[in-house]
């Protein structure tokens, strides 16, 4: 297990806890691999009924690691293979047989946005915000494509196209949490909620989680899914000028700085 991720379980329940708060909890490739690992895990154990999936410090996760990819390969097969394993480890936690819970507070965007949105349930902070703002920044957008089956058309659109960071408020209303907590009671409810998950009858949970992602997936959220990774993928090995343009300013001053210069176009 990695420094930056950890793992624990009792009481009925494991929790898998993003553990590099220096950087909001900003996921590697790694790590993302690593939290699709920990929920097998989790699978695997008989005592375990489900699974909270947190981030330690202020924020849950700001996404993915934006200066950590230099060394990667930028070969198409090695991008396509990446991105097809990170999209694999979101799905893992939709289609996992065990109830998969997100704990949300402050940051949760980006690739955190899918990782929370794979999760059955989301117990949220008041002061969360939540969203894909790459667009805004070089047109990026999201890689677990399961939103359109979660909110609807509309909602995903307003989230997809304009890269909105949408409060825990708006973020309630769209269906996308369950429930909105003052932040220091988040860590309680959070708990609660594992506690009554837990304490449910032996082998009613599986049965039914599954019911209700197989509705979704006669839908098509699937083939939905697929559609998105196939999106991603293109997007990356084909960038265009706003990708280049963002990647060079990010090279001469830095992801912050570059972040920085944006945000007066989208306030």
């Amino acid at each position: 297990m990695s420094e930056h991720i950890e793992y624990s379980a009792a009481g009925g329940w494991a929790a898998i806890t993003l553990n590099r708060p220096e950087k909001r909890n900003a996921m590697t490739h790694e790590m993302a691999v690593e939290i699709g690992e920990l929920v097998g895990r989790a699978n695997d154990e008989a005592d375990v009924a489900a699974v909270l999936l947190r981030g330690r410090g202020p924020a849950f996760c700001a996404g993915f690691d934006l200066s950590g990819g230099g060394n990667r390969s930028t070969e198409p097969a090695a991008v396509q293979a990446r991105i097809a394993e990170t999209i694999s480890v979101f799905h893992s936690i939709w289609s996992s047989p065990k109830p998969v819970v997100a704990q949300v507070q402050g940051a949760c965007v980006g690739g955190a946005f899918d990782l929370a949105l794979s999760c059955d349930l989301t117990i949220c902070a008041d002061n969360a915000r939540i969203g894909v703002p790459e667009i805004q920044l070089w047109g990026g957008g999201m890689m677990w494509f399961g939103l359109p089956w979660v909110v609807g058309a509309k909602a995903a659109k307003y989230i997809a196209l304009t890269g909105i960071k949408l409060t825990a408020e708006q973020a309630l209303n769209m269906q996308i949490v369950n429930e909105v907590v003052p932040l220091a009671e988040l860590e309680a409810r959070a708990a609660k909620v594992m506690d009554s998950l837990a304490a449910m009858p032996e082998g009613c949970l599986a049965p039914t989680k599954r019911a209700i992602n197989r509705a979704y997936e006669l839908m098509g959220l699937v083939e939905g899914v697929r559609l998105g990774q196939d999106e991603c993928v293109l997007r990356r090995l084909i960038p265009g000028p706003a990708r280049n343009a963002w990647e060079a300013e990010v090279a001469e001053v830095g992801v912050a700085a570059a972040v920085a210069r944006r945000a007066h176009l989208f306030a």
